[in-house]
């Protein structure tokens, strides 16, 4: 089953784009269930069941890019 995206509110010209939780390709959409970045593409072949929740998005984030862990994404 597809993922029902909205497309990111703060989605305004020359904003950085957050990164899908799955394949990390910026994007301007997301999952309001959970409130998480999914791109059109993997919304098309995953299924809702599989995004993850926001603290585990953030911690992927965290991990595949270092120079956000000081800075970016924090949990706490």
């Amino acid at each position: 089953m597809a993922i029902e995206l909205a497309p990111d509110p703060d989605n305004a010209p020359g904003r950085v784009r957050e990164h899908c939780c799955f394949c990390f390709r910026p994007t301007a959409h997301w999952y309001a269930p959970k409130d998480v970045a999914v791109c059109l593409t993997c919304a098309e072949v995953k299924d809702p069941s599989e995004v993850p929740t926001k603290a585990q998005w953030c911690a992927s984030v965290r991990d595949r890019f270092p120079e956000f862990r000081t800075n970016h994404f924090s949990m706490s």
